[in-house]
This record gives C-alpha cells, sequence and structure tokens, in this order.
C-alpha cells in the first residue's frame, strides 16, 4: 500500500551552513600564513583575511537578492583582556546574478602594542547572518615573542644591563661592568609594579647617584627621565636607561650607582643598587 506524503513533509534541502572559511592572520596583507614556528613582535602590525560562505539570500518579488551580514574581531591576551580596539565590517547589499557562489572576502589589521609580552593571543571572528538570524565564530591563535619582565605587586627595577656603546637590541650587556678613562657608560633597566590611573595611565620618574667605595659622591641627577603614558592596553614593565662618561679624573676603583625611581601615580619609591669597576 503506498502513502501519499504531504508536500509540506517532504524533507528541506539542506541549508548551507553559515562559515568562516580561509581565514588567515599574516605578516602583510593578503599575505601567506606565516609557518608554526613564526612569532610576531611587539609594535608589529598584523594581518587578517576570512572569507564568508553560507550566508542567506533575501529574495525579493522583482526577482532581485540581497545579503547582510555583520562581523567583530577581537584580539586578547591569556587573561581575556582585549588588546587592539575591536574591529568590524559588513557586507550589505544586492547581488548580482554571477554572485550565486560569491565568498565575500574580508580584512582587518591591527598594530600590536609595544611592550606586549611573550604569549599566544587568541584572536576571534563573529559572524552574523542578519536575514537569516544566525551566528557562527572562529577563533585563530596569535603567537607573539614579547618583552617579557617578572611581574611584582610594588614598585621595582630588574635586570639592570650595562654597555660599553649605545645599546641597539642586539647588542650582549658586558659579562663584567669594568671600564677605562674615556669609555662611556650604558645601562638599560626594566622598571614594574607601578600603578596604573584612568586608561591605564602611569608616571614614573628616576633619578641616578654615583657613589666612590667611601660612600661620597662623584655624581647625581635627581630627575634623569620622567616616563608617562595612556594606553588601551596595559604596558606593565617600562625600559629605562642612562649612560656617564668616564673622564681621566675618575680614579680606579669600585662605584656604585643609586637608582630611585618613584611612582608617581601609585605613590611609591624604590631604590635599588648596582656597581660597576674603573680599571
Amino acid at each position: 500500500m503506498l502513502l501519499s506524503v504531504p508536500l509540506w513533509a517532504q524533507p528541506k534541502a539542506d541549508t548551507p551552513e553559515l562559515a568562516i572559511v580561509e581565514a588567515v592572520v599574516s605578516q602583510y596583507e593578503d599575505g601567506p600564513p606565516p609557518g608554526p614556528s613564526y612569532r610576531h613582535y611587539p609594535g608589529e602590525t598584523i594581518y587578517l583575511a576570512f572569507r564568508i560562505q553560507g550566508y542567506k539570500r533575501e529574495e525579493k518579488q522583482d526577482e532581485r537578492s540581497f545579503v547582510k551580514l555583520s562581523w567583530r574581531v577581537e584580539l586578547r591576551d591569556g587573561s581575556n583582556r582585549l588588546v587592539v580596539e575591536p574591529g568590524s565590517g559588513k557586507v550589505d547589499g544586492e547581488l548580482a546574478e554571477q554572485d550565486k557562489e560569491w565568498k565575500p572576502k574580508q580584512h582587518w589589521q591591527a598594530l600590536l602594542p609595544p611592550l606586549m609580552p611573550s604569549g599566544v593571543y587568541k584572536l576571534a571572528i563573529t559572524l552574523t547572518d542578519e536575514f537569516a538570524r544566525r551566528e557562527t565564530s572562529r577563533t585563530l591563535t596569535v603567537p607573539v615573542d614579547g618583552y617579557d619582565v617578572a611581574p611584582s605587586a610594588d614598585l621595582t627595577v630588574r635586570n639592570i644591563r650595562y654597555y660599553r656603546s649605545e645599546p641597539n637590541g642586539q647588542t650582549p650587556p658586558l659579562e663584567q661592568a669594568i671600564y677605562r678613562s674615556g669609555d662611556v657608560l650604558w645601562a638599560l633597566f626594566d622598571i614594574t609594579g607601578y600603578r596604573f590611573g584612568p586608561n591605564h595611565r602611569f608616571e614614573v620618574t628616576y633619578g641616578i647617584e654615583v657613589l666612590r667605595a667611601d660612600g661620597s659622591r662623584v655624581f647625581q641627577q635627581e630627575e634623569a627621565a620622567r616616563l608617562a603614558e595612556a594606553n588601551f592596553y596595559p604596558k606593565r614593565a617600562v625600559p629605562g636607561t642612562f649612560s656617564l662618561t668616564v673622564s681621566p679624573e675618575v680614579a680606579k676603583g669600585t662605584y656604585t650607582v643609586v637608582l630611585r625611581v618613584r611612582d608617581v601615580t601609585g605613590n611609591q619609591n624604590h631604590e635599588t643598587r648596582s656597581s660597576f669597576v674603573v680599571e
């Protein structure tokens, strides 16, 4: 016995699934995906490209069809904190007859914050098809080889390094801070543990004093620098630097550098000492 099945009960053809495809984070616009060992760097611009498929076409009585899509991009760190301002875009308009298989390609780019720490950051794309009332998402990883300074609950100085010439990011520090008459002493260090104000604003100052072995003063600069910034993404450590010329009048011996740092925003003070030798 054959049964007649009403037309409305017939199974519908599969509806294409809304999807984000061919998503790539690269070093330049529409660039190839970097290799598995590639790491991005603070201050570098990253470029995202992706395509959209499976969206609904809204058919009008005059046989015209339209699409209405929107998307949002967020880059977050391991603590789920936004790293840069979110991005967004739309695909909203009429489709031509030849656009039946069209997969609209979208672009977004962002400048990574300077001095951001190392880690694997998450880039989330959220896509909404407003005609179909559907949403989908996709997450990509953005590995970063960053600027790493051990955190501190209170104001402190870390990683004091001495050099014989101005550091350029590739110059290794001296294993022993030993100088001779006429040399220029360069030093780098990191400041962390300061407090933030609104918009992640911080303000720190530092001064230096150089003492002989008997404690008498050779040199003093009460405020060698003042560092103040407000950033979307909190800058949790900042580098400081100073330089001194070893004049012929300076006697041989060991000298102590007293570095005094003040956190203006958080009302904190910190003093640290290091030494160098004049031969």
